[in-house]
């Protein structure tokens, strides 16, 4: 089955790293339009394009400034074909990313709309066209991708017969019947305990509600059955790990792999903001499985779309309480059997018996002050580490005090009268400053255009005494080019005023000097590239990301969104003079230069 043209396959997705792509696939997964905290509305889904036991799924999000221009994803079975998406990687997973601005065309074929493959003659022949929603509207679907799609379905309705996990992903791509979507319309959810409970299907339970959490408009309860699985997240008992924690904060329990968390959309989050609270037996039904960003299993439970205000979750009749209480206290038996052991190891030895318990305390006493000693010297390492970092940086500026940006812009030693006693404003001083600023936005767009090549004639002018041949042919060398908007970390006297912001040209020894890496070509060498950006993260946070989902930069001065710290720079100020009119003061261009910084981690 060959992908349409400029299509690439999912398992392929790593070779379009940071470049536009298309994509086509089944949806099996999908989740309710979201707000960003600045306004923004984007829709995720999970799409599959291979259905056999390795099968490559991909999440996608598309953000847009208002949810009215977000594309008609549609539901679980469905087809979609995404032109011209970004793919990028976060947390080591790469992701289909569209912009708000970004050109991404979406085009979502119904699965009740897919004929089996032998109905396609009428498709293939031009007399009859699939079912479609499309984003732009104006955007069509070609009669590949058209063909490709009647042909993933019916992979996809076969795999379902071998492989388990495509179940859910094909029932509504039978097209049997229009069904309402989303979980209520999946008839594989059953009554079960969390230690039955497997990824990608769907239950009904009786559990135990023990956290409460609310996030926007929805709603996340953990809940527990005091039966365990696998899959869960481990919550470790207090002293398990080396980690002091301050006890108001700790997982008060159930300890291990008991307890799942779960997120109640719609009606469902609704009634449980009202009526649900910690200790709460409740029975939860349609509660979808999945994997979380920690690759471990949670649930779902989805609004009813053909009936929103339908809840899900109720209060457990005592009747069906009897059971779970009992778990619940063969639960609390074990653990008190548990720490009564614990208090017995910790007594004072009394004899032989005990006195072994009470080695052991010594050597755990021991290991803990060794730690609390190396964390001590670990300290104070850093804070010599610290010291020296600053002395270092006062080197280059000839130890100067630190210098807000708006004395170095205004800087008064331009101001020159001439033997004659005439005042003039020299366009600019050869000088270094010492400055604290953070950077508020960078060029170019890309990091893998930091690097250029200087066999690149549109960046670097080609010697004259020899041919663009001959110089093509010696080995490629790449030079560090890229400017920093710096802005001024110093509050202002006024309070209305608005901090200073700079640019400053980040050259190829600067640059090699701040991340201690030399250039390459960034667009084939990935591991350099990832170093960069894991290096640029201590200097600018977030700045990346806002910058990926074409948030407008620079953010407004002191915006709480960008998440970088101040940090301490040297900034050499020059002048650059055009050598074609040499000598004319309107030419010569002030310019300003990082230098003598390193980025320490």
């Amino acid at each position: 089955m060959n992908l349409p043209p400029r299509f690439t396959a999912i398992s392929q997705a790593e070779s379009k790293e940071n470049q536009a792509a298309g994509f086509i696939g089944i949806v099996t997964d999908v989740s309710p339009v979201t707000q960003t905290r600045w306004g923004d509305a984007y829709v995720t889904f999970w799409l599959q394009d291979e259905f056999d036991i390795n099968g490559s799924r991909m999440m996608f999000k598309i953000f847009k400034r208002n949810k009215n221009y977000l594309p008609e994803v549609g539901s679980v079975g469905d087809v979609i074909a995404i032109r011209n998406i970004t793919v990028k990687r976060f947390n080591l997973r790469l992701e289909g990313i569209s912009a708000t601005k970004d050109t991404t065309e979406t085009i979502t074929f119904p699965a009740k709309g897919i004929p089996i493959p032998e109905l396609k003659d009428a498709i293939a022949g031009g007399a009859q066209t699939l079912a479609y929603s499309a984003t732009p509207p104006y955007v069509k679907p070609t009669m590949q991708e058209q063909m490709y799609a009647i042909q993933l379905r019916h992979t996809a309705t076969r795999a379902s017969m071998f492989l388990p996990g495509a179940k859910a992903v094909t029932e509504q791509a039978m097209g049997g019947r229009a069904v309402p979507t989303g979980p209520a319309s999946m008839k594989s959810h059953k009554l079960a305990l969390i230690k039955d409970m497997q990824l990608f299907s769907f239950y009904d339970i009786r559990a135990e509600v023990v956290k409460v959490f609310f996030e926007r408009g929805d709603v996340d309860i953990y809940i527990t059955d005091y039966t365990e699985n696998p899959l869960l997240f481990n919550y470790e008992e207090p002293g398990a790990s080396c980690h002091e924690n301050d006890s108001s904060t700790q997982w008060q329990g159930p300890y291990g792999q008991m307890t799942l968390a779960v997120r109640l959309y719609g009606a469902s989050g609704e009634w449980a903001r009202r009526n649900v609270r910690e200790g709460d037996f409740v029975f939860v039904k349609n509660i979808r499985t999945k994997l979380s960003k920690v690759n471990k299993m949670e649930g779902q439970v989805h609004e009813d779309r053909a009936n929103p205000q339908q809840v899900d979750i109720r209060r457990l009749l005592q009747s069906d309480i009897a059971e779970l209480k009992r778990r619940k206290r063969a639960y609390d038996n074990q653990m008190n059997r548990h720490d009564k052991t614990i208090y017995r190891a910790n007594e004072p030895p009394e004899t032989a018996a005990k006195g072994k318990q009470g080695k052991r305390g010594k050597r755990q006493e021991k290991k803990k002050k060794l730690k609390e000693e190396r964390d001590l010297a670990r300290a104070v390492e850093n804070r010599v580490l610290e010291q020296k970092f600053e002395e270092e940086m006062a080197l280059p500026a000839g130890n100067n005090p630190h210098s807000n940006l708006a004395n170095i812009i205004s800087n008064n030693r331009r101001q020159n009268r001439t033997p004659g006693g005439a005042e003039t404003v020299l366009p600019f001083v050869c000088a270094k400053y010492r400055a604290r600023v953070r950077v508020v936005d960078f060029k170019p767009d890309n990091l893998e255009d930091f690097a250029q090549s200087l066999a690149n004639p549109s960046y670097n002018d080609l010697p004259t005494d020899s041919s663009y041949e001959d110089w093509d042919s010696t080995p490629k060398k790449w030079e560090w080019a890229f400017a920093l908007l710096l802005e001024d970390a110093q509050p202002t006297r006024d309070p209305g005023t608005p901090p200073s912001r700079m640019r400053v040209v980040v050259s190829n020894d600067a640059a090699e000097y701040l991340l201690k890496m030399d250039a390459t070509d960034l667009r084939v060498d990935k591991r350099a590239l990832e170093d960069l950006r894991e290096k640029l993260f201590f200097l600018w946070g977030n700045l990346e990301e806002l910058k990926c989902i074409n948030l407008l930069l620079p953010l407004p001065p002191y915006s709480q969104r960008l998440s970088n710290r101040p940090f301490d720079c040297c900034i050499e100020e020059y002048g650059y003079i055009d050598p074609q009119i040499y000598g004319e003061e309107t030419n010569c261009q002030r310019i300003y230069r990082m230098c003598g910084t390193t980025i320490m981690e």
